[in-house]
């Protein structure tokens, strides 16, 4: 079984005009579940949370954008326009690295073997599933993840 991950891309800060990026206007929602709610977790507790804006590519990343930046192709259905697929979290995350580098950008992640850790300082890319979000957020998501 052949497993596809596409991968997207957003810029780390609004200031990054790229091209093929768009604005997405940032806001305020609620986060979590109600303690009312059946079989919700401690660590699921409502709380406001506010996300600011920031830049996201239109489109997925093509195999075409992924090899002038990786050096090769990892997908097993070929076409310069697609979709990338084929490739890891891991994979994903060094491509983030690699294009925030050849763009004269910081890259967002660290990378130590399998440990990968977000520089929230950085302006390079970085996948859509890290968004900006406040403090009380961020806690609560690096907390459990430890």
């Amino acid at each position: 079984m052949v497993m596809a991950t596409m991968v997207a891309m957003s810029a780390c800060t609004v200031d990054a005009q790229t091209d093929g990026m768009v604005l997405v206007k940032g806001g305020t929602f609620q986060m979590g579940s109600p303690a009312t709610e059946a079989e919700r977790d401690a660590d699921e507790t409502l709380h406001e949370v506010t996300v600011q804006d920031f830049l996201m590519s239109a489109t997925e990343v093509s195999q075409q954008e992924y090899e002038s930046v990786m050096g090769h192709n990892p997908s097993e259905r070929k076409g310069s326009s697609l979709p990338v697929e084929n490739v890891t979290w891991y994979d994903a995350v060094a491509y983030c690295n690699a294009l925030s580098q050849r763009e004269g950008l910081t890259p967002c992640y660290t990378i130590n073997g399998t440990t990968v850790t977000w520089r929230l300082d950085a302006d390079g890319y970085r996948l859509p599933t890290m968004q900006p979000l406040d403090q009380e957020t961020m806690k609560l998501i690096f907390n459990k993840q430890r």
